[in-house]
């Protein structure tokens, strides 16, 4: 009985073994606030060194983290490691769990978003494909919501059946 009981101890003390419901909401939060804040940039670290055995999402948070250390790092050196860095664990995260919806926006988000000398724009087209295919079955409303919302406002490229399909979706 001491035995469970101390397993039982150590098991809540450790803090959450995987991202569900509330904890992945909580990074997601923090990682939007940090796209534009290096003081929140900060807090959405100290979030992420706290999970044990992260699930796929978060270890593409992981790398999402190191591209935006990257953003807010001064030397040129250090901003290429920080991306390579970032990039590799979103692609490992994307390898071992191929048809998250979440993963496939933060590739999609990135290659949108960095210039073309960083050569990582590969996977846009696909990409969007599978975010629109997706977006009917999404049941996380907040992602949903974020995806649409970033397809309209970036002026992504759209037929006029995906651009309605979209704006269907809300």
């Amino acid at each position: 009985m001491k035995i469970l009981l101390c397993l039982m101890v150590f098991i809540t003390s450790a803090g959450p073994a995987f991202p569900e419901g509330d904890d992945l909401l909580k990074v997601r939060k923090y990682y939007y606030l940090a796209i534009d804040s290096e003081e929140k940039f900060k807090e959405f670290e100290n979030i992420l060194v706290n999970f044990n055995n992260p699930d796929n999402t978060i270890l593409g948070y992981v790398g999402m983290s190191f591209m935006l250390k990257a953003k807010y790092a001064w030397l040129p050196n250090y901003k290429m490691d920080y991306f390579t860095k970032g990039k590799n664990f979103l692609e490992s995260a994307i390898s071992n769990d191929p048809n998250n919806v979440e993963l496939k926006f933060m590739r999609f988000c990135v290659q949108n978003d960095t210039p073309s000398f960083l050569s990582y724009k590969k996977n846009l087209e696909s990409d969007k494909r599978h975010l629109l295919k997706a977006i009917p079955t999404i049941r996380d409303n907040d992602l949903k919501e974020k995806i649409i919302s970033y397809m309209l406002e970036k002026e992504i490229k759209l037929t006029e059946a995906e651009l309605n399909r979209l704006k269907n979706s809300k």
